[in-house]
């Protein structure tokens, strides 16, 4: 018990680490992971992990929205690709509406995390203080940040 409790504590650690890193060199309002780890403990209904600015609100713990039904998610899930959105408003396919009004999202990236063939999770890039057009090398962060989540999760045997 006490070695799963070690992984678990471990991957949590560079968990955090990954999304810090990703919402520091993009100057972006949250960062989030969402991924399917039932053997852990975690579902994307939840996020695993966040980075924020300290006056946007965590979406830890709000789970009252199913994630695989949402349009991005099943955008995501059809294409394995990434969602760069410059604006929320409008933008097709659809973020949740919960996301803009509620949490202020105005401009989002979402990277896919594929296992297996499979949309196991992804990490989220949001920008509260205005729409936002992404520049090349925020999206190849982006992209940085999705490579290191799956090299953590090989390391970690999940």
């Amino acid at each position: 018990m006490g070695e799963a409790l070690e992984k678990a504590r471990r991957l949590k650690s560079a968990l955090d680490d990954m999304l810090a890193e990703l919402h520091a060199a993009v100057d972006a309002s949250r960062t989030t992971l969402r991924i399917d780890l039932p053997e852990l403990g975690l579902r994307v209904d939840d996020p695993a992990g966040e980075a924020r600015a300290s006056d946007v609100p965590s979406l830890l713990g709000q789970t009252a929205l199913d994630q695989r039904s949402l349009e991005t998610v099943k955008w995501m899930d059809a294409h394995h690709d990434y969602l760069i959105q410059e604006r929320c408003e409008g933008a097709h396919p659809a973020p949740p509406e919960a996301l803009i009004r509620i949490y202020g999202v105005q401009a989002q990236m979402l990277g896919p995390i594929v296992r297996d063939g499979r949309l196991a999770g992804w990490i989220s890039v949001h920008e509260n203080r205005s729409a936002r057009q992404w520049t090349e090398s925020e999206v190849e962060r982006l992209k940085g940040a999705v490579a290191k989540m799956h090299e953590i999760l090989d390391e970690a045997g999940v």
